[in-house]
C-alpha cells in the first residue's frame, strides 16, 4: 500500500497510469482489496496536500493534488454514476 501511495506522488504523469491499472481490476477483486485501493488513493491525495507547504520537494505537489482530484476521484465517480451494472456501481461506490 505504502509503495502504491508512494508510486503516485512521483510524478503527475504516473497518476494516470497507476489509476487505469487499479480501475481495470476494481470489477473483480474482493472487498479487502477495494479497502486497500481506497486507503491508497487517499493517502496519495492526503500527502499531496500535506506536501503542498513543503518547498524542498522537486516535484509540484500541487500537479500531483490537481490529478489525483481531476484524473482519479472524478474518473471514479463518473464510473459510479454511470455504471450500467449494479454490482460494478456498487464495487466503485466502496472505494469512494
Amino acid at each position: 500500500r505504502k509503495l502504491i501511495s508512494h508510486l503516485f506522488r512521483l510524478h503527475p504523469s504516473f497518476v494516470n497510469d497507476l489509476h487505469q491499472a487499479i480501475k481495470v481490476q476494481l470489477p473483480c477483486v474482493k472487498r479487502s482489496i477495494l479497502k486497500a485501493y481506497a486507503e491508497i488513493y487517499f493517502t496519495a491525495w492526503k500527502a499531496s496536500c500535506d506536501s503542498r507547504n513543503n518547498d524542498s520537494e522537486e516535484v509540484d505537489r500541487d500537479d500531483i493534488q490537481t490529478a489525483i482530484e481531476e484524473n482519479v476521484l472524478q474518473d471514479i465517480m463518473h464510473a459510479g454514476i454511470h455504471a450500467a451494472v449494479p454490482n460494478t456501481a456498487k464495487t466503485v461506490r466502496s472505494v469512494l
